[in-house]
């Protein structure tokens, strides 16, 4: 909503699409302070689901809904998976068209695991696995910046002002 907030004050025109197995909400782009309050009461409705998204229906869905080339916010994760994640094909398809911004919580007590000094055997293991998922995760993000998709990882408590720095950025270059 602070991204919404700023996009909105500098005139842009802010939509929403909320997704979990199927779209939970969606709200036209449209410029106003109605539009926040609409984004707002929308995201309220969206709730959690214990199953991975469909991000491969929803980059359809917004495809087809917002043929105008736009700045994407995708906020998600990016699930461990043996390929690609879907959320990842789905940011490259919407890059295609969209300027798309993919922002992920940083996985701070994996970073955490992997920077520590194993004193057994067992922690050897873990200190292993979560140095694997750190690469894995930075090699994914680097793969989607390579298509022209902008990534962007948040340590807790952060997201607002990054996000606005970001956008605030994003229009000084002239990217859109």
């Amino acid at each position: 909503l602070s991204l919404a907030h700023a996009a909105l004050l500098a005139g842009d025109r802010v939509g929403l699409l909320a997704y979990g197995r199927r779209v939970q909400s969606r709200l036209a782009p449209a410029r106003g302070s109605a539009q926040l309050r609409q984004l707002a009461d929308a995201l309220a409705t969206v709730k959690p689901e214990p199953v991975e998204g469909d991000h491969l229906g929803a980059a359809s869905t917004l495809l087809s809904l917002q043929p105008r080339r736009a700045l994407v916010l995708w906020l998600t994760e990016i699930a461990e998976t043996a390929g690609v994640p879907d959320v990842v094909l789905g940011a490259r398809h919407l890059a295609a068209r969209h300027l798309v911004l993919v922002a992920v919580p940083e996985p701070a007590d994996i970073a955490a695991v992997a920077a520590s000094r194993p004193g057994s055997d067992e922690e050897l293991y873990l200190v292993m696995a979560a140095q694997e998922a750190t690469e894995r995760r930075a090699a994914l993000l680097r793969s989607l910046r390579d298509k022209g998709v902008l990534a962007l990882e948040w340590p807790a408590g952060h997201l607002g002002p990054l996000l606005i720095n970001r956008y605030v950025e994003i229009k000084e270059r002239n990217l859109l």
